[in-house]
């Protein structure tokens, strides 16, 4: 079953209401569904594939963000099982998937533990994609100014890790901590966003909260 597929019977159900702009972001998630999917059938030992695009949901709150990108995680963890049921040999790709806030908090703390070692977020990166390959953000929000120094260079690490990023938020990456205290610290963190994502708005006029 697709996500596309997934999506139109929980309509049929009842338990959503169809939404042409839920069903267009959908599709961009089913389409980077697909290509990790086929990275993971073109993987070989000499052949590393191309990282995969993500894609950054932004709109207004209760527009359905969030259930849109659990179709996504759900669909790929599945996937994942039959993967590792498959090929014993190999480890699986595994999806993150958390509230924003809850990751910075994680950042924070592996920093406490690198504290003194040379280029900390590097290495938190790289062991992040040692056990990852897909990260899903729900509610990506910037408001300390800690953390808008510090997340240019993380984005940027991860990325070069070929980690891909799905993210939602009720902003487009241009308005994230807009009218923070130096916020040209935080202009790398954008452009890292535009660049690795696909920036989707869930333009809905329904709040279904």
């Amino acid at each position: 079953m697709s996500l596309l597929d997934q999506y139109h019977q929980d309509v049929q159900l009842g338990s959503i209401q169809f939404d042409k702009a839920q069903a267009d972001a959908l599709e961009k998630l089913e389409a980077v569904f697909k290509a990790l999917l086929k990275s993971d059938k073109d993987f070989h030992w000499f052949h590393q594939p191309k990282p995969v695009k993500g894609v950054y949901l932004y709109g207004s709150v209760g527009v359905g963000k969030t259930y849109l990108m659990d179709i996504f995680c759900n669909h790929l963890s599945l996937s994942e099982n039959r993967i590792q049921r498959k090929n014993t040999h190999r480890k699986a790709r595994r999806v993150y998937r958390t509230h924003f806030h809850r990751f910075l908090q994680y950042i924070h703390a592996e920093l406490t533990f690198y504290q003194g070692k040379p280029n900390p977020l590097i290495q938190i990166a790289k062991t992040i994609a040692r056990n990852h390959r897909v990260l899903c953000f729900d509610e990506l929000y910037v408001s300390d100014i800690g953390d808008a120094m510090l997340l240019g260079n993380l984005f940027n690490a991860l990325f070069e890790e070929e980690i891909t990023l799905i993210a939602t938020s009720n902003w487009h990456p241009d308005e994230l901590y807009k009218n923070g205290l130096q916020r040209d610290l935080f202009l790398p963190a954008i452009a890292a966003l535009k660049t690795h994502t696909e920036i989707v708005h869930v333009e809905s006029a329904m709040d279904y909260r």
